[in-house]
């Protein structure tokens, strides 16, 4: 027998289910509704999964704005009659509160907020008269995996961004974060000042008491960085013991009260450095670079380099104090 060709049997199976065809359209678990022009349900099917659907009989024979609030009615209708003028099919996705829809309130089924994708077709009921065929799928669970994956990459995101000793952005950050902060400078037309902060003789530290305590400094020296600089700070650990923050839209004498604090703050949490020159205590110095109007002339290696080159004036002129440029 050539592929395609049915025997009698088959076609007999093929005429039954014809015949039957409304019982396996109301067999099917998601719903499909037959709708006049003017927004009736003439016929329902389907909708078995009580799970994800209350039985849709009970919209038969009532209209869209027997059975959702007006404006959603509204916009439902809107799209059959679009479907029925143009002939073109077209998909939907909506939201909708299930305690909001009074035909379902005695019935058992899902409750609470719902997200469904419809497809809608036109079909022709003869004579130039037409009807679109809904179909409703529950996208409910969908949505919620695309919510819980899109937490976990802004997790993911955040933990491969962060440094893990002091919890400020780390260098692969700053490839990404800080083109975006100047754009934004650049776009409002703000002041911009970037602040380079090296930590004196950090080197002397590790070697009198080890590299736990000198992470247990960095530790610190993290938390007092988001105390002084959060939430208008963009801090970042540049290298092993130096750090750079970004500001925005701060006049120049904010700026060197926000760096001055930091400074002092280190030198007030005494963190012990004997063999520093400085200070028994851990200091920090720091280079600022401000620009009172951000431009486009300003690239984020440009920036980075202005900060550095303040810091080395810090550290040629006097360690453990502010220098700005």
């Amino acid at each position: 027998m050539h592929i395609g060709n049915m025997d009698s049997s088959s076609q007999h199976l093929v005429n039954e289910l014809t015949i039957q065809s409304t019982e396996i359209f109301n067999a099917m678990p998601e719903p499909a509704f037959l709708l006049s022009e003017d927004g009736v349900y003439l016929n329902v099917f389907g909708g078995k999964d009580a799970e994800r659907h209350h039985d849709p009989v009970v919209l038969k024979g009532k209209s869209l704005f027997d059975v959702f609030p007006e404006k959603l009615a509204s916009l439902f209708l809107t799209y059959v009659q679009e479907v029925i003028e143009s002939g073109i099919s077209r998909t939907c996705q909506y939201t909708m509160d299930l305690s909001d829809i009074d035909a379902f309130k005695d019935q058992t089924g899902p409750k609470g907020v719902r997200y469904f994708e419809g497809f809608l077709c036109r079909v022709s009921a003869g004579n130039d008269r037409f009807g679109v065929l809904w179909t409703v799928r529950c996208i409910t669970a969908y949505k919620s995996l695309i919510s819980e994956l899109k937490q976990q990459k802004k997790e993911l995101m955040n933990v491969s961004q962060r440094d893990h000793l002091t919890g400020v952005y780390n260098r692969v950050a700053l490839e990404s974060v800080l083109p975006n902060i100047l754009l934004k400078a650049e776009q409002s037309r703000s002041s911009i000042a970037a602040l380079m902060i090296d930590i004196d003789y950090f080197k002397q530290l590790n070697e009198k008491f080890g590299h736990i305590r000198g992470d247990k400094a960095l530790v610190q020296l993290g938390d007092m960085l988001n105390t002084c600089f959060y939430p208008d700070g963009y801090c970042f650990r540049y290298g092993g013991d130096e750090f750079l923050v970004v500001l925005l839209d701060h006049t120049i004498d904010q700026v060197q009260q926000l760096a001055e604090q930091f400074r002092m703050a280190v030198s007030d949490a005494n963190i012990a450095n004997p063999d520093s020159p400085v200070a028994k205590y851990l200091t920090v110095t720091v280079g600022v670079y401000f620009n009172q109007q951000t431009d486009a002339s300003l690239d984020p290696d440009y920036l980075v380099h202005l900060a550095d080159k303040a810091l080395i004036n810090a550290k040629a002129d006097q360690k453990n104090t502010t220098y700005i440029i």
